[in-house]
């Protein structure tokens, strides 16, 4: 779209090659009160129908026992849920839940998607700029350690951050039926041994299923990016450049997870990146890969890899206390598992602009 358009409005779709999980900041659902689980299936309750099990005097002086088991005998679940989920497996006692709409449906919200655009952003930076954060400038709180760097590549504040141009829209919402129950488990190195943790590290998650497309707008501000007392224009190709560059961080990452899978003897994870490189591989120049939210590790949310060819990844780690010094690092993954068995990593999807 030509320069002199205020906005670039981009109607971006988004499929969901792994499952995906954004959290929605509320408390775990709980078995046997806000689901219950019946032939292979977990039923989500509706507590606004479950309200229609008690009478007057109970809501008025207290429920005795709010248990599910209580009220609802087999067969009777179906009529009091929103929505079900497949369970294909064990389900724990707890789940953790999607963020949804107030219609109780699941989206993407922007903000998730934009944080990981400006990793992206800063990868881009660093990588073809060879801008890297020098050692003495970092600070000494880790959730902090890169922020006078960020400032330098986006602006001194949150009024003069560049990314305030690229405006993300929340998708669209999508059914219910688009969510699958998945069970996640953190599988750490053990020797060359890639293995879980076991029961305490396991989670059952609603996420949204792989093949799912979202819809939502990106849309580029150029009115911001041309505005003077901003200085953004001599920044401009870094948001212009947004596919490119992320294919390109997309293709380093699957490289080094397929290396990592391979070297682990995980066959069913080495397989996704295998096929995931070959998709990466056939893409537009509109389209890229893109691991979000949820599961998707250090790797995926730093600059890792250019810090390790850098050359001082190692001595990160020891200011920062990132794991033990001689063990490869990140040495964890959280990984969704089928059939009791590691298959897929969380939040690959494929972005088309």
């Amino acid at each position: 779209m030509a320069d002199h358009r205020v906005h670039e409005v981009h109607e971006a779709t988004l499929e969901l090659i792994s499952p995906l999980h954004v959290g929605s900041g509320s408390s775990p659902l709980v078995e046997n009160y806000d689901f219950a689980v019946e032939n292979g299936l977990v039923w989500v309750m509706d507590h606004r129908k479950l309200l229609d099990l008690y009478d007057e005097e109970e809501l008025r002086h207290g429920i005795p026992d709010v248990r599910l088991s209580a009220r609802l005998g087999p067969g009777r679940y179906r009529d009091f849920a929103a929505y079900s989920l497949q369970a294909r497996g064990a389900v724990g006692g707890q789940i953790l839940p999607v963020i949804k709409n107030a219609a109780g449906l699941p989206y993407l919200p922007g903000s998730t998607l934009k944080g990981a655009l400006r990793t992206v952003v800063a990868w881009g930076v660093a990588d073809s700029e060879q801008q890297l954060p020098r050692l003495d400038d970092l600070e000494s709180n880790p959730k902090y350690a890169a922020r006078g760097w960020e400032r330098g590549v986006f602006g001194s504040s949150p009024n003069f951050d560049l990314m305030r141009a690229l405006v993300v829209q929340d998708s669209a919402a999508v059914g219910a039926e688009q969510l699958e129950l998945a069970t996640v488990s953190i599988y750490s190195l053990q020797g060359s041994k890639l293995v879980s943790k076991g029961e305490g590290y396991r989670f059952s998650v609603e996420a949204l299923k792989p093949g799912t497309r979202l819809a939502c707008r990106i849309n580029l501000d150029r009115h911001l990016l041309s505005h003077p007392r901003l200085g953004f224009s001599s920044k401009a190709d870094l948001l212009e450049g947004l596919a490119a560059r992320g294919r390109e961080r997309a293709r380093r990452l699957i490289d080094q997870e397929r290396d990592f899978f391979k070297s682990c003897q995980i066959r069913p994870l080495q397989q996704f990146y295998d096929r995931l490189a070959d998709r990466a591989a056939g893409l537009g120049e509109n389209s890229f890969l893109l691991q979000v939210a949820w599961g998707t590790g250090w790797a995926a949310k730093t600059l890792g890899d250019r810090l390790a060819e850098a050359g001082y990844l190692q001595e990160l780690r020891t200011r920062y206390g990132l794991g033990r010094a001689a063990a490869p690092f990140p040495k964890s993954r959280r990984l969704v598992e089928r059939g009791g068995a590691a298959v897929e990593p969380m939040g690959w999807l494929e972005v088309t602009l």
